[in-house]
């Protein structure tokens, strides 16, 4: 299963808020083979003084903020820290007993962020500073907040790109793993396509009710790694936040 990141969209120059706990429950199709869907509970915080933030399990802080183009516009450049989940445990599959496990990474980054009236545009760009699997990822994501008075739905679409490193790590066959059943394989980046919706229902000033669904496609330099068996994963999610 394909989970890059765990909060909610970055706001750009967003003003104070205060700190939202919550519990979140994820659930994924995994696309490895002999695996069943994985769950995991994630803690979840949400807080913002001035540039410093808390988005999920993502901690950063805004270098720089200002107006677009146009009236109503802001732009903004952050750096932050967070937790990359992808990855798996062979304990999971009897197919893949003998394999390392794909732990899960700490990543460091920037976000490039564009907000207008057509909605919030971002670039990120991470690299691995846990020295898990050394490399780095981008993604390009577009989203529009559609307001309907106490639920908001937030669909987006994103694109991608996982260096060979990155691939090699977690869809790889390392060398030491290959055998005729599973040959070494891993050696080219990928890219990918993501569709989702994001829904939150606040039902007073301070309850709050968090959905997301999503689907991800993968290219061939994940598609036909020996240990993977779909091109494209989904997952879901569900998050009860308490703002104090």
């Amino acid at each position: 299963m394909a989970i890059i990141g765990a909060g909610s969209p970055h706001v750009v120059a967003a003003t104070d808020q205060p700190l939202t706990l919550g519990l979140m429950v994820e659930v994924g199709h995994d696309m490895y083979i002999g695996t069943d869907p994985r769950v995991d509970l994630v803690p979840q915080a949400f807080y913002r003084d001035g540039r410093f933030f808390l988005d999920g399990t993502k901690v950063g802080y805004d270098l720089w903020q200002d107006n677009g183009f146009w009236e109503g516009d802001e732009f903004s450049v952050a750096i932050h820290a967070m937790h990359q989940r992808e990855g798996f445990d062979p304990d999971r599959s009897d197919t893949l007993s003998d394999f390392q496990d794909r732990d899960t990474s700490v990543e460091g980054g920037v976000t490039i962020s564009y907000k207008s009236f057509l909605g919030l545009t971002s670039y990120e760009a991470n690299v691995d500073i846990s020295k898990t699997y050394e490399g780095d990822f981008q993604r390009i994501k577009h989203e529009y907040d559609y307001v309907l008075d106490r639920l908001t739905l937030t669909p987006h679409i994103a694109y991608i790109r996982r260096d060979a490193t990155f691939v090699a790590y977690y869809y790889g066959v390392h060398p030491e793993e290959a055998t005729a059943e599973f040959p070494q394989f891993g050696d080219d980046d990928d890219q990918s396509v993501e569709l989702g919706l994001t829904g939150r229902y606040q039902f007073d000033e301070h309850w709050s009710l968090v959905g997301r669904l999503s689907w991800e496609t993968f290219g061939l330099s994940v598609t036909e790694s020996p240990i993977v068996v779909d091109d494209s994963t989904t997952h879901g999610m569900a998050a009860i936040l308490y703002t104090f």
